[in-house]
């Protein structure tokens, strides 16, 4: 096979195809819009550190968390929402919110170890002294024969 001979016209023709290829590319894409998409993903790692930092007011993380979502999700997000709480405001018994909470929890985990003792048969004078307080007044209930 012998080698190739390019005649010095077809160079010029090639990079002049080349360059009208180039232009019409630049003028279909905007080069501003693909500078801000590569950190797109470093943007929403911001956000998303924002979020996490309590000290921060508590209205402005959610309007974080909200930006995260409507990126992720299209806008407006409308798979989730995000809505901070206040824990220190007064809740529907009169004491803080995050007192609610804490209470909640608690109970939750309590009657998860009756149901546990109960479905396992365990009789009432050899449960743990905290969940004998917790049934106090249903110990009828549980010392009852069957």
């Amino acid at each position: 096979m012998g080698r190739r001979s390019i005649a010095l016209e077809d160079t010029v023709k090639v990079r002049n195809a080349a360059a009208v290829q180039l232009r019409t590319l630049l003028k279909r894409y905007d080069l501003a819009e693909f500078q801000a998409q590569t950190h797109a993903a470093e943007m929403v790692d911001t956000l998303a550190g924002f979020v996490r930092d309590i000290t921060l007011p508590a209205e402005f993380r959610a309007k974080c968390a909200n930006d995260v979502l409507d990126r992720g999700y299209g806008k407006p997000a409308s798979k989730a929402r995000v809505e901070i709480i206040d824990t220190t405001a007064q809740g529907a018994s009169g004491r803080a919110i995050g007192d609610e909470i804490e209470a909640a929890i608690m109970s939750a985990e309590v009657f998860q170890r009756l149901s546990e003792l109960t479905m396992k048969q365990i009789p009432f004078d050899q449960w743990p002294e905290d969940v004998r307080a917790a049934a106090q007044g249903m110990d009828a209930f549980f010392t009852e024969e069957k």
